[in-house]
């Protein structure tokens, strides 16, 4: 390779940034499309994820803060997910003054149901890719992603 075929880091930054901004716009505009499917808002869908992460019971400003929502935010959303039988509240045993929100099983399914749906369309768009550029573009990603998650925001 001589160095006339090598690009600038400027001109692939400027291009990675092109792309990035692209696929996180049509990812987002996606990504609410299925969950409109699925009656979800994002902050909705967010709070079911971090509840499940969580394994057990979430105190309102554990969620709150793990979904960068204000505690008056986050009781609305938690309020919204138990009307439609997602999550439910219960006091905490030892301190009957602490809350506790924890995934229904109607709610673990209706995650379950977002995955599935997710993983279907994602798996459509990569049939469009031979076995070799999957490789390459999920290896490429995980080396982004672990650069990022090493770099200070």
């Amino acid at each position: 390779m001589n160095a006339t075929t090598i690009q600038p880091v400027e001109e692939d930054v400027l291009m990675l940034e092109e792309l990035l901004l692209k696929m996180a716009w049509l990812e987002y505009k996606r990504f609410w499309r299925e969950l409109s499917i699925h009656d979800l808002t994002p902050s909705q869908f967010h709070t079911l994820v971090a509840i499940k992460e969580n394994g057990v019971g979430c105190t309102m400003s554990n969620l709150a803060d793990e979904t960068n929502q204000v505690s008056a935010t986050m009781t609305g959303i938690v309020d919204r997910l138990v009307e439609r039988g997602l999550v439910e509240r219960r006091r905490y045993p030892k301190d009957r003054r602490r809350v506790l929100v924890y995934l229904t099983e109607y709610g673990k399914a209706k995650l379950e149901a977002v995955y599935r749906d997710k993983c279907l369309k994602l798996a459509g768009c990569l049939e469009n890719l031979d076995r070799d550029s999957r490789h390459k573009l999920t290896f490429s990603l995980q080396q982004y992603l672990q650069i990022l998650e090493s770099t200070p925001l």
